[in-house]
């Protein structure tokens, strides 16, 4: 799951994802001195596997993806392999998932986790869906074949 992503991303939108899949994104459980609770459903502790996991981020997030994907007649996980998707880039045990598919959600990581640290850093309250708006002006701008209707319906 290492090769490049060359369908419509570059390398700086491929980057969160993968450190999310080696464990390195300085998520606010790694450190001692900040509050650790999830700035979306104030309930479980900001990890990398709560960002994946967490059912709110799910429904105010990536299921729009999810969503987009499917409208564009992408082929996605089942629901019961969403989140290791979501966490891995992994569609199910067997298969590959599509370039396409992981193009989406690389932009998708990149924009969350931006606005994440925009929110930490600042000490400013976080807004999902400036997250959300700036993944789908990404790929509308970036004109991804059969993706730019699917983007339409959903700004």
């Amino acid at each position: 799951m290492e090769a490049r992503l060359d369908v419509f991303t570059t390398p700086r939108d491929e980057l969160t994802w993968l450190k999310m899949r080696h464990r390195a994104l300085a998520v606010a459980n790694r450190f001692a001195d900040r509050d650790h609770t999830c700035l979306i459903c104030k309930q479980g502790a900001e990890s990398m596997l709560h960002l994946a996991e967490c059912g709110m981020i799910y429904a105010l997030y990536w299921s729009d993806f999810f969503a987009m994907a499917e409208e564009a007649g992408l082929p996605t996980p089942t629901m019961q392999n969403r989140t290791l998707f979501i966490a891995l880039g992994i569609k199910d045990k067997q298969h590959k998932a599509n370039e396409e598919l992981i193009g989406i959600f690389s932009i998708a990581w990149r924009c969350l986790y931006a606005e994440i640290t925009r929110s930490r850093v600042e000490n400013a309250p976080f807004k999902l869906e400036n997250a959300k708006k700036r993944s789908f002006c990404m790929i509308y701008n970036i004109g991804a074949e059969g993706l730019r209707e699917s983007v339409q319906g959903l700004l």
